[in-house]
C-alpha cells in the first residue's frame, strides 16, 4: 500500500516489505486523531462531520520526499538499505551472540567525534572523516572498523555506552527483548487486556503518551458485531424486530454471545 516496500530493501531491484500493514497503525491515528476533532467541532459549533479514512492515504504522508520527487522527470528510485541519505556512520552492525545487533546513526559531525571516541581506533581519526561528506565517500570503511569493534560486544552496553556518549544507538530488539525493555517498561508501555477469544494477554500502548489515561479504562478491540445491537437498539432506536429483518439481509451482524437489550436491563 502506498508504495512503502519499493523504498525498503538492500537492492534497488528488490522491494522488502518489513511484515507490517503500514495502513492499519497509521490510518487509525488518524481516523482517532479525524474523530475527536469531529467531536470538538461538535462541541464548539454543533452539527456531524463526515470522515473518510483510506488506507492508503495513511502511509503516503510518510514518503512526502519521494512522492514530490516522483513528478520530476529526472526522478530515479535509490534504495539505500540500512544507510541514510544526510547521516553517515548509519546502520545495523553485528554484536555478539547470536543474531544480536545494534543500529548506530551519526547525525552531525560531534557525535561522529563523540563515536571516534568512544571506539578508540586510530582508523577513525583520520581528518576526511571529520565532516559527513568524507564519511559518506568512505562508509565502507568505517563500517568495516565499526563492525570490527562491535562484533565482540554485548548489543546491550554498546547501546548505554554510545547513548551515555551522545550517540544515537540502540539494540535491534527481538519480540522477548521488546517486552522487557527497561525504557518501555518505565514508560509504562505495555497494558494488559482480557480478550474474549484469547483471555489476558500483554500488549502495545499508545506511543506517545500525550495526557495520562488510566490504563484501568482500557477495552480489548470489540468482535465483529459485538456493538451492532447496542447502537442500532440503544442509540438508533431500532427495535428488535427492525434489528432481526437487518441480519436476515445480512446489513448487518450481531456476536452470538452477547445479551439482547431486555437481557441486559
Amino acid at each position: 500500500i502506498a508504495g512503502v516496500p519499493s523504498l525498503i530493501g538492500y537492492e534497488p531491484s528488490v522491494p522488502m516489505p518489513t511484515g507490517i500493514a503500514y495502513g492499519d497503525p497509521i490510518s487509525g491515528l488518524h481516523a482517532i486523531g479525524a474523530v475527536l476533532a469531529s467531536l470538538r467541532n461538535r462541541d464548539i459549533a454543533g452539527g456531524g462531520q463526515f470522515i473518510d479514512v483510506a488506507l492508503a492515504a495513511g502511509p503516503v504522508i510518510t514518503t512526502g520526499e519521494f512522492l514530490v520527487a516522483s513528478s520530476a522527470d529526472s526522478y530515479e528510485r535509490e534504495v539505500y538499505g540500512n544507510k541514510h541519505t544526510h547521516q553517515s556512520p548509519h546502520g545495523a552492525y553485528k554484536a555478539a551472540g547470536d543474531d544480536n545487533w545494534i543500529a548506530i546513526s551519526v547525525t552531525n559531525d560531534q557525535e561522529w567525534m563523540s563515536l571516534r571516541s568512544v571506539a578508540d581506533d586510530d582508523r577513525l581519526s583520520d581528518p576526511r572523516f571529520f565532516e559527513f561528506e568524507g564519511r559518506k565517500q568512505n562508509e565502507k570503511l568505517i563500517d568495516q572498523v565499526i563492525s570490527e569493534w562491535v562484533a565482540n560486544r554485548e548489543a546491550v552496553d554498546l547501546m548505554n555506552l554510545l547513548q551515555d556518549a551522545g550517540v544515537p544507538a540502540g539494540r535491534v530488539a527481538n519480540s522477548r527483548q521488546f517486552l522487557n525493555d527497561p525504557h518501555l517498561a518505565a514508560r509504562d508501555f505495555f497494558v494488559w487486556l482480557d480478550e474474549q477469544e484469547f483471555g489476558l494477554k500483554q500488549y502495545e500502548g499508545q506511543s506517545i503518551p500525550g495526557n495520562y489515561v488510566d490504563k484501568s479504562n482500557w477495552e480489548p478491540s470489540h468482535q465483529m458485531g459485538q456493538d451492532s445491537r447496542y447502537i442500532l437498539e440503544d442509540i438508533l432506536g431500532y427495535s428488535d424486530e427492525q434489528c432481526h429483518s437487518l441480519v436476515s439481509e445480512g446489513a448487518v451482524a450481531f456476536n452470538r454471545e452477547l445479551p439482547t437489550s431486555d437481557q441486559r436491563d
